[in-house]
């Protein structure tokens, strides 16, 4: 089956369309209208997190995995590492597809939902028949931007593309359930690229 990417409304994700995580993770966005904060922390175990400056036909540079993000369980974790490493192991043709909702949530600092569907290899080189949801939020603080974006296994029920029911995916807020630092690491990593760049 040929790749795709499909963009889906984002009412969609309040209307059965998304899991519990989603919702809650979208409901945080809206409430604190995108400003980092420390809330954020609860969600930071399921995302990745990109910088937020725009690449065309890419995907922008990736800051950090977390260890319960659905991309590290499909394809392994070689192509966490840095940026480097997820152009070396994704291929263009993908990142191209995929890069497309990136740069439109950080150049229209709008919520982005849609569904993907693509053939691909995990980094033991066994194949990945990848059809999943992907939230993207951009998300600022100070002077930067960061990117986060939360991946679902299609399964949850849509109002519009159907499918069959998936268990409830609330947030666990159990301090020994989050990894705490993961979320200032992106941004410290973040802020030290743009001091870089510009200094």
């Amino acid at each position: 089956m040929t790749d795709y990417t499909q963009r889906l409304p984002v009412e969609h994700i309040d209307e059965g369309g998304a899991d519990a995580f989603a919702q809650d993770f979208f409901s945080l966005w809206r409430r604190t209208e995108g400003c980092l904060t420390d809330e954020y922390e609860n969600f930071a175990p399921r995302l990745v997190i990109f910088d937020g400056v725009p690449n065309v036909n890419d995907s922008p540079d990736l800051l950090e995995c977390g260890f319960d993000a659905l991309p590290l369980k499909l394809l392994g974790s070689t192509w966490t590492e840095d940026a480097e490493h997820l152009r070396q192991f994704l291929p263009p043709d993908y990142r191209a597809m995929i890069g497309q909702a990136y740069y439109d949530a950080i150049t229209q600092r709008r919520p982005v939902f849609d569904i993907v569907k693509a053939d691909m290899r995990n980094d033991a080189g066994d194949p990945v028949d990848a059809l999943y949801h992907r939230l993207i939020l951009p998300c600022r603080e100070s002077d930067f931007e960061i990117v986060l974006s939360y991946s679902f296994e299609v399964g949850t029920p849509h109002p519009v593309l159907g499918a069959s029911s998936a268990s409830e995916n609330r947030v666990d807020c159990r301090p020994e359930k989050q990894d705490r630092a993961s979320l200032f690491r992106a941004v410290a990593a973040a802020t030290q690229k743009r001091s870089c760049h510009t200094g």
